[in-house]
This record gives structure tokens, sequence and C-alpha cells, in this order.
């Protein structure tokens, strides 16, 4: 059974477009992340974790579905992360989403 607000998302292509399968507040929130942090140290900078939780909580809220891989392919094919930290943050993005999904059904 897939969420009220799945997103599939068609990856045969070359290109990952989020902005065109993200609401548009999650999306924008997740560019500024990306824009605004450093891309050496992801979110470990407290400006950058808290534009990272944003993008977090807006997702859960949002009841987006975005699997980690398909986050990390963006942040490294899209935004330029290098690719060890676009998988912590994808990593990071997952935990946090179960998290978050955990206390709303507890």
């Amino acid at each position: 059974m897939k969420a009220q607000h799945a997103i599939d998302f068609n990856l045969s292509g070359m290109d990952v477009d989020l902005s065109a399968q993200l609401p548009k507040d999650v999306y924008a929130r997740l560019r500024l992340f990306s824009v605004a942090a450093n891309k050496k140290t992801g979110s470990s900078h407290p400006l950058d974790q808290e534009r990272w939780m944003d993008f977090l909580i807006a997702s859960d809220k949002a009841t987006v579905v975005l699997d980690s891989h398909t986050l990390a392919r963006w942040l490294v094919e899209i935004e330029g992360w290098e690719s060890e930290q676009a998988s912590r943050l994808a990593e990071e993005y997952e935990f946090g989403r179960e998290l978050l999904q955990r206390r709303r059904a507890s």
C-alpha cells in the first residue's frame, strides 16, 4: 500500500528532477540546505543542521516518499556533492524519517 502522497520516481533516464517530483515547499527546503551547506561537512554545522532538519520535517509532514538512493543520486549528480557526503546525508534522511514516523505512530 502506497502512502497518501507517494511519489513514483523514474530513474531510467539521465535526469533526477526532484523539483518536479517533490512538493514545492519540501523541494525549496532541500535546495536551501544544499545551496547553503558546506559540502565538505554535510549537516554538521549548526545552521546546516537546522536547514537539514527543516527539510526532514517538511518531508515527513507532506508524507513524501523519497528513497535514500534517489536523494543521494540527486545530491551528487545535480547539486555536486561528493558521493561520501551524499551517502551520509541519505542515511541521515532515512534514519530521520523513520524516527519521525515512529514518533507519529506512538
